[in-house]
């Protein structure tokens, strides 16, 4: 038998665990939403060796001083259990709607990234039984998505141009074909489908009835006006570029004058005088040769511009 001392003792400590357990509690209900730092299975195993450090006080104590708190006890791993069990079905729900919804994915960009998983699964495939991609024909039941890979990569922006850019890495865009949404048997598993009414499905085994035809006779894609409105949505801007040019016209105006000689000799006095403005030393003799041609030289030069 234990010392009232030593008594005393583990009931302190069990008081400090139940401390514990209610401070875990209280922050696990204080969890709104998903935290990435929050590792379930962490909680789960310090709630765990707590009960353990309970029991063990529990073999402890008389069950006389044990029965005086261990319902209140019980019941905080209880209150503990059930926010773990919270946490873990909003972690679940999380999983159930998807990157679209919290990454705000659009649904044309959603068939690209399978189209996407498609090409990697082919080069997958390929690879381990050493057969050339190009014999495949692969099949989407998005027209936006057939028209991103059949254009120039370069012209869509980030998102769509790095992925269609490594699907054209493996496959060529003549390999990809349009199936209508009707007639695509993934379709019916992600509208939900049991699985008795899903293994008599022909469509399902064995694909649409005009697969065994020529494929001259397989469907063929036109895209509406719609949709080429979204196709454009993931367009580039072009780059634009403002270029200024200006413009001088001639001080002098050259209609004027019906004399070529008579031109030069204004040309060369109102050079002149600019000179003059510029300098302390004016110049009034008559003009020179050396005068005549710069103004002949600028006339050249005012032709040529």
């Amino acid at each position: 038998m234990a010392t009232d001392e030593n008594m005393n003792k583990l009931q302190r400590k069990r008081s400090t665990l139940r401390s514990r357990v209610t401070r875990l509690t209280g922050q696990l209900n204080n969890v709104d939403g998903i935290d990435k730092a929050f590792d379930v299975e962490l909680l789960e195993e310090t709630l765990k060796d707590l009960k353990l450090m309970n029991e063990a006080i529990h073999d402890l104590l008389n069950d006389e001083i044990y029965e005086r708190d261990t319902v209140d006890c019980e019941e905080y791993f209880d209150t503990a259990k059930l926010a773990i069990f919270n946490i873990k079905r909003k972690m679940e729900y999380a999983v159930e709607t998807d990157l679209n919804l919290l990454k705000k994915v659009t649904l044309p960009r959603l068939e690209l990234l399978a189209a996407l998983m498609r090409t990697r699964l082919l080069k997958y495939f390929c690879e381990e039984v050493d057969i050339q991609p190009s014999a495949a024909t692969l099949w989407t039941d998005s027209k936006i998505t057939l028209s991103w890979i059949r254009t120039d990569p370069n012209k869509w922006k980030t998102f769509v141009c790095n992925r269609t850019t490594e699907i054209l890495q493996y496959t060529s865009p003549a390999q990809w074909r349009h199936c209508p949404g009707t007639q695509n048997p993934a379709d019916h598993l992600s509208r939900g489908i049991l699985p008795s009414k899903l293994s008599n499905l022909k469509i399902w085994w064995y694909g649409p009835d005009w697969l065994t035809r020529e494929p001259s006779l397989w469907p063929t894609e036109d895209l509406s006006y719609y949709e080429q409105l979204k196709t454009d949505k993931e367009a580039r801007k072009p780059l634009t570029q403002s270029l200024y040019v200006e413009t001088t016209n001639p001080v002098i105006d050259i209609t004027h004058y019906s004399s070529y000689t008579k031109l030069l000799r204004v040309t060369a006095w109102i050079l002149r005088f600019l000179q003059n403005c510029r300098n302390e030393q004016h110049f009034l003799f008559e003009l020179t040769a050396e005068e005549l041609q710069k103004a002949k030289d600028y006339w050249i030069l005012n032709v040529q511009q």
